[in-house]
């Protein structure tokens, strides 16, 4: 099921900015184009937990983030 504003941008009934990772490449009507520059935004995971577990996942996300150049250059 894809979210009603890909409905309404298919109708042209609008615009809309929508993270790479939720476009899917069998959407029929919408073009995809990315802005330039590239812009970013902060997403922020946090936890209060010590559970191995919990270190795991948050340490897997910022590994995935890294992998597909979703972190910032900080140098």
């Amino acid at each position: 099921m894809k979210p009603s504003f890909f409905a309404m941008v298919r109708e042209k009934m609008g615009v809309a900015l929508v993270l790479k990772m939720l476009l899917d490449t069998d959407t029929p009507g919408i073009v995809a184009l990315p802005l330039a520059p590239r812009q970013f935004t902060d997403i922020y995971l946090a936890s209060n937990l010590k559970a191995p577990a919990a270190e795991a996942f948050l340490e897997s996300c910022a590994r995935w983030a890294k992998a597909h150049g979703f972190t910032r250059d900080t140098a």
